[in-house]
C-alpha cells in the first residue's frame, strides 16, 4: 500500500483575510454560534460538544471565541469537506478544543491559540471515543495522510496540553504549554493519555512504503521537524517504530523547554524506534528528565537539565549515535545528575561534545555501545565533594583519541571503569589493600560488559585526583588487548588506584603519563614484563605483497593489470592504511575500469585484514568508472570517474576506515578536486561521495566548498584526515589548505586555514598566511608538483608535510591555532629553528622519496628517492616532538630497482604499507606490507600474541619514590634488566606465570614481593603463560660473575605450584645477597635433604645439635653471604639408639635473626632423621638432693623396680606418691632421691 503524505504550504496562503468557520452540524451538546465580519463565538453549554465544519478557516485579523463552562469541558471541531483547514487569526478557549481534519491543518506566521488545553490532528476522532474522554486518533483514509504545519504561537494554560498529531509534523513557530504538556506525533494511530506516564504513545506508525512529499510535491526532510520553540512541562515527541529511508526522521534543529521558572523537573521525550533522529537545536529540562529513543541519534545541539538539584538524561538507539554537542545535567548545589547513553551498534563523540554531571559531588555517566569512538569531554567532577562515576563499557572496541575523562574531587577523587570492572569481574585472588581500594569503597556498583578492545591515544587524559583528599580509581579492562598511551592523574592526600590491565593482550603502557603519589596502587597485567634501560628501538617484519601478478596475497589479475609500458601503475601515487590498521586503499593511476570500460582512469582498491598483522587480506570493492557493476558481489564497489590528467590521485581515511578523501590535482588549468566519501560501516560498504571541494564543486553533492579564486593551483595533490575525519590537510602548489568540517560526517565544510609559501608573489592576505614562522622553509613544494605529501595527526594537532626535505608543524588545538615549526629533517641544518635532524645526502641523493607520520605521532618514517631503498624510522620522546631518535634503519624485501612512492603507518606505528614506483622490473606497481615490535620511551609495546611490554626503570623508581605500591602482574615473565634503587616506601610486586629473572639488584626503602610459577587463581591464563618451569632468578647478572643484590623492608618471595594452569611446573629459587627487616621464603617445590644430628648423652631434654647441615632441592644460594642454617630436637627424650629427630630449615646472612623456610601454606621445612640417646655412669655419694627426671613410662618402670628392692630390705619404706611425670620418694629416714642418672639403675647399693 503507498500512503501519501503532503504538507500542505504555499496553497493556502491565498486564504481570504475575512474567513471564518462556516458550514457547522452540532453532532452533541448544547452550543451556540454568533458571529459578525472578522469574529465568531461559539458558547458551549455542555461539558462535551461535537461540530461537524464545511471549513474551519480564521483569516489573518479575525477571531473565533469558545466559552466553555469549565476548563474540562471539551469542544470536537471535526472538518468534512474535504479541504485543508488554515488558521490565521486568533483561537480562544477557556478549556479544550480539538481541530481535526484529515486533509492537513496549518498555521500561518500569523495564528494566535490560547486554550486551556488543543490538539490539531489529520487522524480522525472518534464521536464514542471523545464522549468517554478517550482521545485515540486513528486515519479513516490509510491510503493518504497529512500533515500539520504550525508557523504560528500555541499558548495553553497551566495544566494544559498541545498536540499537534498526523503524518508528518513541522513546527517551525511556538509552543507553550506552561506546567502543561505537548505532544508532536507522527503515524497511522496514536493516543493521548492525558494522566498516564507517557502522555502521547504511537500505537501504528508509518510503513516503509509511505510516500512523503512537501507543498512542491518533493520528499519531506523529517517524519517530525521542529525548527522553532516548545515549551512546556513534558514534551513527547513520538514517530513509534516507524519504517522510513529518511535520514532525519525527526530533526529537532530548534528549541525543546521543559521547564519554567515556577516549575522544575521538567520532561521531555522523544522516541522514534527504529528510525533516525537529528538535533542541532536546544532542549532544557531543568532539574529534570530527557529520555530520546531513536533508531540513529545525531546530536550537535544542547541539552539542559542542570540546576540546583540536576536532572537526568538518557539516550537510547539501536543504531549509531553521534555527539557533536553538550548535554549539561550539572548540579550547583548538590551531586551532579545521571547521563546514560546505549547504542547496539557505534558511538562517536567528536572534540566538540562534553558531557558534564559535575556538582557538589560529581555524578554518574554510563556508556555503552559495541563500538565506542571519542575525542569528547566526559566529566563528572566533585566541585566541593567527591568525584562521579564513570562508566565506559564497550561489548567489542572502545576507542580514546584527544579524550578527557574527569571524574576528580574535591574531598576524594572519583570511579572511572573503561572496558570492563576490576580485573573483568573476574574471580580472581585478590589482597585485603586492593580489595578495599578496587571494590569495596564504591559500595555495589553496576555490572559491566567486558570490551574486547581497548585503545586509549596519547592526549587522551584520565583524571580521578583529589585537591584536598585520597585519589579515586581508576580501571582499563579488556578481554583481548588494551593499549594505554594517554595520561591517568590519581594524585591526593593518599594515591589513587589504577589498573591498566588485560585477559589477553597488554600492549602499551607509558608510566611517566602515569601520576600516582603516597599510598597509591599501580597494576598492570600483561603477558611478559621487563624493566630496563630501553634503547629506543624498532624491528620490522614483512608480511605480503599486493599486486597484480599470481604472488599476490589478494588474487587481482581478473583485474587485467598489464605489464610493460601499457601498466596500472598500482600503488604508484595512492597507499593509506586506516588508522586501526586492518584496512587498506590503493590507487591505480592508469587503470581502465570495469571490464576496460575505461582509458587509463584513476581507480581507488580497498581491502580489509582479519587483524593488525594482514591476515586473511579481502577485496572490498573498487571505486572507479564503471566500478558499481562489481556492487553486487563486492559492496564497496562505485562508479565513480575521476579526471586522468597528469597528477595521480591521492587518498586518505580516518582510524576505522569509514570516511576516505579522494585527492586530485589538475595541472592545466591550474586547479584540483577534493571528495569526501562515506561508507555504511567499516567494511567499506556502499560508499557514498558527501561532497565536492573545488573551484566549481559538483551541485549534486550535499556538502560542497567552492575555494577562494586564488589559492587552488594544484588543489588535491596531498590529502589527510585525522582520527574521526573532522579535520583535513590539502596540499597546494605552493602551500597547505587546513579545512574544518562541522561534524564526522564531511559536513559544512569550512577553510580554517591556509599556509602559504611566498605571500610576496601571490598577494596572500596576511589573515591566511599567519603562521608564527616563514613558510618559505617550504619553497620546494612550488617546485615538486609530484612528490609532495602531507600527514595530519589523531587529534589534528600536528601536520607533517615533505618537499625533499620533512616538517612538522604544530597548533595549539585541533582548530589548527598557533601554527609552530616543531621539527626540521633537512640536509643543512645550519638554519634550522626547530629540533631537527640532519641528514648525509648518501642514500637520499635526490632527497625524501616519501615520508609518513604515524597517527599518534609518536613514529615518523622515511625512504630515499634512490633505486635503493631505504626506510629510517624515527621517534619522538612527546608530542612537541622533542629527541627525535633514529628508531630503525630497514630495507624492504623488494629486491627490484625500483624506487619506493609512497608508505603509509598505522595510528601505532606498528603497520606500515609501502607503494612501489611503477617501472623496471615491476612495471604494474605493488603494495608491500610491514608489521614492528616498538620500543619507545622505556615502554614497549608489540602486535603479535606473545605482547611483552618494557617498562623504564627510571619510570618505575619515580613511581615508587612517591610511595606508590606497584603490582605487575604478567602470564609469562617479568624480567629485570635494569637496576632499581628506590628510597620511597611504595610496595613493588612482582607477580609472574612462570618466572621472576632479576638481571640487576633491587634496593627499596618498601616492600619487595616476588610470586612467581603463580596460580589460575592469580590472574594467570593458561593460553598465555608459556610452557617450562617457573623459577626466580637472583644471583648473578649476565655476566654470571657480579652478584644481585635484594633489598627490602619487608621481602617476601614466593614459588607457586601453578594450579589450575594448564602448562605449569615448577623450578627452583635462585638467590645471592639479601637485606631486609622481616620476610619470608616459601616453594611449593622446596623438600629438605642430607642433615645430621649428633648422638648425644641423655639429659632429659630434647634438644638436638645439627652435625651436618643439610640442603633444601629447589633453593640455590650463591656467594658468601646467604647461608641454610638447622635447628633440630629429638621427638622424645628417653634414651635409645636410633632416636627420630626433626632438623628444621631456615635462611641466615640477611638480618639478625633467621627466616623460616617454608612451602606455600607457611609450613616450615623439615627433615626427620635419626640419632642416639646415650647413658652415662653417676659417681654421687649420697642420695640427699638428687632428683629423678625421665619420662612418663620410664619413670613407671623404674619406680616399680626400686620399689620392690627396697621392700624386700627395709619394711618401713612408703611409696607416698607419683605424680604427673614426676615421682618423689619419701623414704622413712626423710632423704629425697633426686636427679638420679638415667643411666644408672636404682637400687639398693644407691640408696
Amino acid at each position: 500500500m503507498r500512503v501519501l503524505i503532503i504538507i500542505f504550504f504555499s496553497f493556502f496562503s491565498c486564504l481570504s483575510w475575512a474567513e471564518l468557520p462556516s458550514g457547522n452540524s452540532t453532532i452533541t451538546g448544547d452550543i451556540s454560534i454568533s458571529s459578525d465580519t472578522q469574529t465568531m463565538t461559539i458558547d458551549q453549554q455542555s461539558n462535551h460538544a461535537i461540530i461537524e465544519w464545511n471549513s474551519f478557516n480564521i483569516g489573518e485579523n479575525n477571531t473565533v471565541t469558545f466559552q466553555q463552562p469549565s476548563s474540562s469541558s471539551s469542544a470536537l471541531n471535526r472538518v468534512v469537506s474535504g479541504n485543508p483547514t488554515t488558521l490565521a487569526g486568533a483561537l480562544n478557549a477557556n478549556g479544550k478544543v480539538l481541530v481535526v481534519n484529515e486533509n492537513g491543518v496549518y498555521f500561518t506566521p500569523t495564528a494566535t491559540i490560547n486554550a486551556h488545553s488543543f490538539a490539531a490532528s489529520t487522524l480522525a476522532l472518534s464521536n464514542e471515543n471523545f464522549l468517554n474522554n478517550i482521545f485515540s486518533f486513528t486515519s479513516s483514509n490509510q491510503s493518504s495522510l497529512q500533515s500539520v504545519i504550525n508557523k504560528g504561537l500555541i499558548t495553553t494554560l497551566d495544566g494544559g496540553f498541545t498536540a499537534l498529531l498526523g503524518g508528518a509534523i513541522n513546527n517551525e513557530g511556538t509552543i507553550n504549554a506552561n506546567l502543561g504538556k505537548i505532544g508532536l506525533g507522527a503515524g497511522k494511530e496514536m493516543t493521548l493519555d492525558l494522566s498516564g506516564d507517557k502522555f502521547l504513545q504511537v500505537a501504528v506508525p508509518i510503513e516503509l512504503a509511505t510516500t512523503i512529499l512537501d507543498d512542491e510535491n518533493k520528499d519531506v526532510k523529517a517524519l517530525i521537524q521542529h525548527a522553532g520553540s516548545s515549551n512546556a512541562h513534558t514534551i513527547d515527541i513520538d514517530i513509534g517504530s516507524a519504517k522510513t529511508a529518511l535520514n532525519n526522521a525527526v530533526f529537532i534543529p530548534g528549541n525543546l523547554i521543559a521547564t519554567t521558572a515556577s516549575q522544575k523537573n521538567g520532561v521531555i521525550t522523544l522516541g522514534a524506534g527504529t528510525t533516525p533522529i537529528n538535533i542541532s537545536g536546544n532542549m532544557t529540562a531543568k532539574e529534570g528528565l530527557i529520555n530520546i529513543d531513536a533508531g540513529l541519534l545525531s546530536f550537535a545541539g544542547k541539552i539542559d537539565v542542570s540546576g540546583e538539584e540536576s536532572g537526568d538524561t538518557n539516550f537510547v538507539s539501536i543504531g549509531n549515535i553521534y555527539l557533536d554537542g553538550l548535554i549539561d545535567a550539572s548540579s550547583t548545589a548538590a551531586q551532579g545528575g545521571n547521563i546514560t547513553l546505549s547504542s547496539s551498534n557505534k558511538i562517536i563523540q567528536t572534540s566538540n561534545s562534553t558531557l558534564d554531571a559535575s556538582g557538589v559531588v560529581g555524578g554518574d555517566i554510563e556508556i555503552s555501545a559495541k563500538n565506542l569512538e571519542t575525542s569528547g569531554n566526559i566529566i563528572a567532577t566533585g566541585l566541593y565533594g567527591a568525584g562521579g562515576r564513570l562508566d565506559i563499557e564497550s561489548s567489542n572496541k572502545a576507542t580514546f583519541y584527544t579524550s578527557h575523562l574527569d571524574a576528580s574531587g574535591t574531598s576524594r577523587g572519583g570511579l572511572v571503569r573503561i572496558g570492563g570492572a576490576f580485573q573483568g569481574s573476574n574471580d580472581l585472588t585478590r589482597t585485603t589493600t586492593q580489595e578495599e581500594t578496587f571494590i569495596d569503597r564504591w559500595g555495589t556498583l553496576p555490572s559491566m560488559k567486558n570490551a574486547q578492545f581497548v585503545f586509549i591515544n596519547k592526549g587522551a587524559i584520565i583524571d580521578v585526583a583529589s585537591s584536598n583528599g585520597d585519589a579515586g580509581t581508576a580501571i582499563i579492562w579488556s578481554d583481548q588487548e588494551t593499549t594505554m598511551l594517554g595520561k591517568i592523574l590519581a594524585t591526593g592526600t593518599l594515591g589513587g588506584s589504577v589498573e591498566i590491565s588485560s585477559k589477553d593482550t597488554l600492549r602499551h603502557i607509558g608510566l611517566n603519563d602515569i601520576s600516582i603519589n603516597a599510598g597509591g596502587h599501580l597494576l598492570l597485567d600483561p603477558k611478559n614484563i621487563t624493566i630496563g634501560d630501553v634503547g629506543t628501538s624498532q624491528s620490522w617484519t614483512y608480511q605480503s605483497i599486493i599486486n597484480g601478478s599470481d604472488n599476490s596475497a589478494v588474487d587481482l589479475t581478473s583485474f587485467n593489470m598489464p605489464t610493460g609500458n601499457d601498466s596500472d601503475y598500482f600503488g604508484h601515487s595512492g597507499v593509506s592504511l586506516s588508522g586501526d590498521g586492518t584496512k587498506l586503499g590503493v590507487v591505480s593511476v592508469y587503470d581502465d575500469g570495469y571490464n576496460d570500460s575505461g582509458d587509463d582512469n584513476p581507480a581507488i582498491y580497498l581491502f580489509q585484514f582479519s587483524d593488525t598483522n594482514f591476515s586473511n587480506p579481502t577485496l572490498r570493492g573498487v571505486i572507479g568508472k564503471g566500478y558499481d557493476a562489481l556492487s553486487g558481489t563486492l559492496s564497496g564497489s562505485l562508479d565513480f570517474e575521476l579526471n586522468k590528467d597528469n597528477f595521480w590521485p591521492t587518498i586518505d581515511f580516518d582510524y576505522d576506515g569509514d570516511r576516505m578523501v579522494i585527492g586530485k590535482a589538475v595541472f592545466n588549468p591550474k586547479a584540483g578536486d577534493v571528495y569526501t566519501i562515506k561508507f555504511d560501516d567499516t567494511n567499506f560498504t556502499n560508499p557514498t561521495i558527501v561532497g565536492h571541494i573545488s573551484n566549481t564543486p559538483n551541485a549534486s553533492y550535499s556538502e560542497n566548498l567552492q575555494l577562494p579564486v586564488r589559492f587552488n593551483q594544484w588543489f588535491g595533490k596531498g590529502v589527510s584526515l585525522n582520527s574521526d575525519g573532522s579535520r583535513m590537510a590539502v596540499l597546494i602548489r605552493e602551500g597547505i589548505h587546513l579545512i574544518s568540517f562541522s561534524d564526522t560526517n564531511f559536513s559544512s565544510p569550512s577553510i580554517t586555514r591556509v599556509l602559504w609559501t611566498n605571500t610576496n608573489t601571490y598577494g596572500v592576505p596576511s589573515s591566511f598566511a599567519n603562521a608564527s614562522f616563514l613558510m618559505t622553509h617550504f619553497d620546494n613544494l612550488h617546485d615538486n608538483a609530484y612528490k609532495s605529501e602531507l600527514n595530519l595527526t589523531d587529534d589534528a594537532k600536528a601536520l607533517s608535510v615533505d618537499a625533499d626535505n620533512n616538517y612538522i608543524i604544530t597548533f595549539s588545538d585541533n582548530n589548527f591555532s598557533d601554527p609552530t615549526l616543531a621539527f626540521q629533517f633537512e640536509d643543512d641544518c645550519s638554519s634550522c629553528i626547530a629540533n631537527n635532524i640532519t641528514y648525509t645526502p648518501t642514500g637520499f641523493n635526490i632527497g625524501i622519496g616519501t615520508h609518513s607520520l604515524s597517527g599518534d605521532g609518536r613514529f615518523l618514517a622515511i625512504a630515499n628517492r634512490s633505486t635503493t631503498n631505504v626506510v629510517k624510522t624515527y621517534g619522538f620522546s612527546d608530542t612537541s616532538f622533542s629527541n627525535p631518535t633514529l628508531v630503525s634503519t630497514f630495507y624492504p624485501s623488494n629486491t627490484t630497482t625500483v624506487p619506493m612512492n609512497r608508505m603509509s603507518y598505522s595510528s601505532d606505528g606498528s603497520n606500515l604499507a609501502l607503494g612501489y614506483l611503477a617501472q623496471g622490473n615491476v612495471p604494474q606497481g605493488n603494495v608491500e606490507l610491514w608489521t614492528s615490535s616498538n620500543y619507545l620511551d622505556g615502554t614497549a609495546y608489540t602486535e603479535d600474541s606473545s605482547s611483552d611490554i618494557t617498562i623504564s626503570a627510571d619510570a618505575l623508581k619515580a613511581l615508587l619514590d612517591t610511595n606508590v605500591n606497584v603490582t605487575l602482574q604478567a602470564n609469562t615473565d617479568i624480567i629485570i634488566n635494569a637496576p632499581i634503587s628506590t628510597t620511597g616506601t611504595g610496595t613493588l610486586s612482582l607477580h609472574a606465570g612462570r618466572d621472576v629473572d632479576i638481571n640487576k639488584s633491587i634496593s627499596t626503602s618498601g616492600n619487595l614481593a616476588i610470586i612467581a610459577s603463580d596460580m589460575s587463581a592469580n590472574n594467570v591464563v593458561s593460553a598465555q603463560r608459556d610452557s617450562g618451569t617457573g623459577d626466580i632468578l637472583a644471583a648473578y647478572e649476565s655476566d654470571e660473575t657480579t652478584s644481585i643484590s635484594l633489598s627490602a623492608s619487608d621481602l617476601d618471595i614466593t614459588l607457586n605450584n601453578g594450579s589450575g594452569v594448564s602448562n605449569a611446573s615448577m623450578g627452583n629459587i635462585e638467590l645471592a645477597t639479601i637485606t631486609a627487616t622481616t620476610g619470608t621464603l616459601q616453594s611449593a617445590n622446596f623438600s629438605g635433604s642430607g642433615a645430621a644430628v649428633s648422638d648425644k648423652a641423655h639429659d632429659g631434654t630434647t634438644s638436638a645439635t645439627v652435625a651436618t647441615t643439610g640442603s633444601v632441592s629447589g633453593l640455590t644460594l650463591v656467594g658468601s653471604d646467604l647461608a641454610l642454617v638447622n635447628t633440630a630436637a629429638f621427638t622424645s627424650a628417653t634414651i635409645g639408639a636410633a632416636k627420630d629427630a626433626t632438623v628444621d630449615y631456615d635462611l641466615t646472612g640477611y638480618l639478625s635473626s633467621t627466616m623460616g623456610v617454608t612451602d606455600t601454606n607457611s609450613t616450615a621445612i623439615t627433615e626427620s632423621v635419626t640419632a642416639a640417646i646415650t647413658g652415662t655412669s653417676s659417681s654421687s655419694s649420697s642420695v640427699e638432693n638428687n632428683d629423678v627426671e625421665a619420662t612418663s613410662n620410664d619413670q613407671t618402670d623404674i619406680v616399680e623396680n626400686m620399689i620392690g628392692d627396697v621392700n624386700k630390705i627395709i619394711a618401713f619404706v612408703s611409696v607416698d606418691a607419683i605424680v604427673g611425670s614426676t615421682m618423689s620418694l619419701q623414704l622413712a629416714t626423710e632423704s629425697t632421691i633426686r636427679s638420679i642418672s638415667p643411666t644408672e639403675e636404682l637400687g639398693i647399693h644407691s640408696l
